[in-house]
């Protein structure tokens, strides 16, 4: 069954307010409106917790098609995928990474 433009759109926003109902998604997308991007390295000191979680979450918001990613030499850096989620998340401004 081929789905419906609609029902794609659907879906992308559902993603979308999964990642920001959860807190560690939400606070890993924040730090990325930041700067350009960031490895994981960076966001690991930004949000203060372990490498794992960081790589885990990091790898739900791929999935979820909301982060994009590039590797360079030792590092993967990653950044938000859509201008309009960087902008929603920009205009938030929540303080919650300061």
């Amino acid at each position: 069954m081929i789905k419906s433009q609609e029902h794609e759109r659907l879906e992308r926003a559902s993603r979308l307010f999964r990642s920001l109902s959860e807190l560690q998604s939400l606070r890993l997308l924040l730090a990325l409106t930041e700067q350009a991007e960031l490895n994981v390295s960076e966001l690991r000191e930004k949000l203060g917790t372990g490498q794992s979680a960081v790589s885990h979450h990091l790898s739900v918001l791929l999935d979820r098609g909301l982060v994009e990613r590039r590797r360079d030499s030792r590092f993967t850096y990653y950044w938000i995928r859509s201008k309009y989620v960087r902008s929603v998340l920009s205009d938030l401004k929540l303080g919650i990474i300061q």
